[in-house]
């Protein structure tokens, strides 16, 4: 998920600024929901008996 941060990255020499860190966050937001739910929906398989 942290690829759309390694993206912004490879792109080039970016000027300073604070895109680059937002991408970057935006991943790890999008990557820690996704974490969240799949473990969420893995415990929820494991209840059912």
């Amino acid at each position: 998920m942290t690829g759309l941060g390694c993206r912004a990255y490879a792109a080039g020499p970016l000027p300073p600024s604070n895109v680059p860190w937002v991408v970057e966050v935006g991943g790890w937001i999008a990557f820690g929901l996704v974490a969240v739910f799949l473990k969420a929906a893995e415990r929820g398989v494991q209840a059912i008996p």
